[in-house]
């Protein structure tokens, strides 16, 4: 199962059609959108950092644990929690919904060691020294879109901007001046609770591992399926999106940690429907499907 088009990639669409779109907004809609000004970049550091004056628009309708931003080309993305406390790293980076790199990138990407450069089909990858905890250049050649990916702490900082000669020194410029300023994001609580049920007939001490990990009032079985090879984890976790797909990634990499004993080859997480909303295998990072 691959994942929905990713946050980034849609953002990018809707930067390119942003002209035709404000053409057809009423001027008290207009009015409305210009009052709202970026929570975690201000106008002065941008244009300071970007050498000309631009002034931020903030996107009301990014789904929730994320900020959204255009500053005249540039697309700014803040993604709140991402990370649990502790996990850091390029590996995280590579597998962030926000980025939605797919997952052969992805997996060379979490090898790389920071300071590195990378060409692949389709791709040019980069992962600056000194930015935040973990950094990642991604330049899109079908997209024509470069991307700078930074966490810091339990957040993921996502820069935009349309392919160009210096579009990696201004967008490592920007990203520098927003790391500065912006304040801390929210705090993402996960919700506690007692054990889940084990209703596993087989690899049961892998399941009993999982169940002791999975604390959450979220989660409600776990089981061994597909001939005794995978964890199935369900939850309540409603619907699809963005929020739901980042629980269940952080689930699947908390079972991550102990799941992976005796035949067990992955990990799965579905929602309250039992539609799919992240899978590991192979004691990998895992992935989430909005």
């Amino acid at each position: 199962m691959v994942p929905s088009v990713n946050l980034l990639c849609t953002l990018v669409a809707l930067s390119l059609s942003a002209g035709v779109a404000l053409l057809a907004l009423p001027t008290s809609s207009l009015a409305a959108q210009e009052n709202q000004p970026c929570p975690f970049a201000t106008d002065s550091a941008v244009s300071q950092a970007l050498g000309n004056p631009v002034q931020g628009v903030a996107d009301p309708g990014t789904p929730p644990g994320y900020d959204s931003c255009e500053f005249a080309d540039v697309t700014l993305i803040r993604q709140s929690g991402a990370f649990a406390p502790g996990q850091a790293g390029l590996a995280g980076l590579a597998q962030n919904v926000v980025l939605g790199l797919p997952e052969s990138v992805a997996t060379q990407v979490a090898g790389l060691g920071a300071g590195r450069t990378l060409d692949l089909p389709g791709y040019q990858i980069a992962t600056p020294l000194d930015l935040g905890d973990a950094a990642l250049w991604v330049k899109n050649s079908s997209l024509g879109v470069d991307a700078l990916v930074i966490q810091r702490g339990a957040d993921v900082f996502a820069l935009q901007v349309l392919d160009g000669p210096d579009a990696q020194a201004r967008m490592t410029a920007l990203a520098r001046a927003v790391l500065a300023g912006a304040p801390a994001g929210p705090a993402v609580t996960v919700p506690t609770g007692g054990r889940p049920t084990v209703t596993a007939d087989c690899g049961l001490d892998a399941a009993n591992a999982v169940a002791d990990r999975l604390l959450r009032s979220d989660v409600s079985t776990i089981t061994v399926i597909g001939g005794c090879h995978y964890v199935a984890i369900a939850t309540t976790l409603q619907g699809g999106g963005f929020d739901s797909a980042g629980a269940a990634r952080d689930m699947c990499d908390t079972a991550t940690e102990v799941a992976y004993s005796g035949a067990i080859l992955g990990i799965t997480v579905t929602d309250r429907d039992g539609h799919e909303r992240a899978s590991g295998a192979n004691g990998e990072p895992c992935s989430g499907f909005p």
